[in-house]
């Protein structure tokens, strides 16, 4: 199988990438943001040349490597809209496009109450939170509109229990209240393998491991990651709920007492 993985220069993006080449022997191909989705016919050759099986899109907001490159800034919302135009236009079709979304678009996880399913309102927290609900929004377009076989799995926050490091958020320990849903990793890799195969497109499933870890334990426990997928630092007062996916796939997040967690 042929997968492709975007954003790879994002902290979450290298650490997939890495984690997968370890688990398969599959093709993987790494693109990172900047040189191939700055127009739709750069993405169309990219996606041609290679014709993926699997395409997983992760998002990388930071452009870090524009300048080197020598190639616009164009933002994270410009190079998914290329991305999905080249594919709809594309001579082949993927089996199954895996968007990583963002559980932090849930306009209740400020509130402390019951789980956050799928259901709850979506609203923009920050830029980057409205960047993130275009591009899930964008891709239920394109489902609706082109038949395009894509499945959104909005992920609360991800830890690599291997560097000790939260991948994807800032989050602010000095907060008495709040913290964060953590799945680990490998947990993620696991999601992403069974949406692959019985994620329904179209449809949005959380990720998370439905427990809260407090701040306190965040500061003592985790590091900080300097260039975070979202870098913004909400936290969060109920968990997500993920029970959607559970019923589908059987997939089960690890437990952990992070109390004792090193």
């Amino acid at each position: 199988m042929k997968v492709m993985l975007t954003g790879s220069n994002a902290a979450l993006g290298r650490a997939l990438s890495h984690f997968w080449q370890q688990k398969h022997t599959d093709d993987l191909l790494n693109c990172p943001d900047e040189t191939c989705w700055t127009s739709v016919d750069k993405a169309q050759r990219t996606v041609e040349t290679f014709c993926p099986d699997l395409l997983i899109n992760c998002p990388n907001f930071g452009d870090t490597g524009a300048e080197r490159q020598k190639v616009p800034n164009i933002g994270c919302i410009s190079r998914t809209a290329f991305l999905w135009e080249a594919l709809r236009q594309s001579s082949f079709k993927t089996d199954k496009i895996i968007l990583l979304s963002s559980g932090s678009i849930y306009e209740g996880i400020e509130k402390k109450g019951a789980p956050i399913g799928e259901e709850a309102p979506i609203t923009s927290h920050t830029l980057e939170d409205l960047e993130i609900l275009t591009v899930d929004l964008m891709a239920y377009q394109y489902f609706r509109a082109y038949k395009m076989p894509i499945v959104r799995l909005r992920l609360f926050d991800i830890f690599d229990g291997q560097s000790g490091m939260v991948l994807t958020r800032n989050y602010q320990p000095e907060e008495a209240e709040g913290g964060l849903d953590l799945t680990e990793l490998q947990d993620l890799q696991r999601a992403i393998e069974l949406a692959a195969e019985l994620g329904k497109p179209g449809e949005i499933y959380n990720i998370c491991s439905q427990q809260i870890v407090p701040n306190r334990i965040l500061a003592e426990k985790f590091k900080l990651n300097p260039q975070p997928l979202y870098s913004d630092s909400l936290t969060f007062k109920s968990p997500g709920s993920c029970k959607k996916f559970i019923n589908l796939t059987a997939w089960q997040p690890k437990v952990y007492n992070f109390q004792n967690y090193h």
